[in-house]
This record gives structure tokens, sequence and C-alpha cells, in this order.
């Protein structure tokens, strides 16, 4: 069902629109055809274990990579947004956000600019996307 359905109608098309957007090359290499077809022929017993649901990935990469990354819990890849909200585009935030408070009357200046000063990249992100919206829709604050 995947392969027919959700791998090329929502994760193949989107990974293809989003770096073409970017003019990015992806690759997407188990997807080869005959590495395709072999697997598709491995009865499913062999291919999925409950406790271990990747171990035919794991044992054909045993030997090529140390057994530290084989055997390493799965790790996200996160976005240093912290970082970015509270240094490197923070005056342009603020200055988005504290303009888009005043003319949107949306929210209070004084407790907008309490947020903004803090440490709460939450919020100062929730306070972004709203004057990026409220910009974007009626023109009135300006974006970073």
């Amino acid at each position: 069902m995947d392969l027919r359905l959700r791998l090329p109608e929502l994760l193949l098309m989107r990974v293809d629109k989003m770096a073409m957007a970017h003019s990015l090359e992806t690759r997407v290499p188990f997807l080869d055809h005959e590495l395709v077809s072999l697997i598709m022929s491995i009865p499913s017993d062999i291919k999925y274990r409950p406790s271990n649901p990747k171990y035919l990935l794991k044992s054909a990469a045993a030997g090529l990579l140390p057994q530290s990354i084989l055997d390493r819990p799965k790790q996200g890849f996160g976005l240093p947004m912290s970082d970015w909200l509270l240094e490197k585009i923070k005056p342009s935030i603020q200055n988005s956000a504290l303009l888009f408070s005043k003319e949107s009357g949306l929210l209070e200046w004084k407790e907008t600019k309490k947020i903004l000063e803090s440490r709460d990249s939450a919020r100062i992100w929730s306070i972004y996307n709203l004057s990026a919206w409220w910009n974007y829709h009626f023109g009135k604050a300006p974006s970073i």
C-alpha cells in the first residue's frame, strides 16, 4: 500500500517539490528499481522483526558501518531555532512584532515587548508568525 500510494503521492512528491524550491538535487538511494525488486522478493518474516524493524538494513550494513552507529537510537534533525530567535534575527523579529502589536491592536505592546525580551523562544516564534501572517494579509508590519 505504501509503495503504491503514500510513497509516490506524498513522500516523494514532497521531497521533490521542497528540493526544487531550494535548487537542491536529491537522491533516494533505496528506491533503485533493482534494489526494490530484490527487497520485494524477500519473505516478510526475514525483512521485518517487531523487536528490530530495520534488521535487514542493519545486517546489510554490518561491517560497513561501526556497530555504535548501527545500534544508536533514532535522532531527529533539529534546527537551532532558539539561537536564531534569541541571537541572529532577534532585532528584525522584535521590530516586526512590535510594529505589528502597535498597528494591529491585537496584542498589548508592553506585554509583547516583555515576551520579545525574554528567552522564551516558543512564544517569540508564535508572535513572529502572527506578525508575519498579519503582514502577508494586511501589509502592515514588515517581515524579516
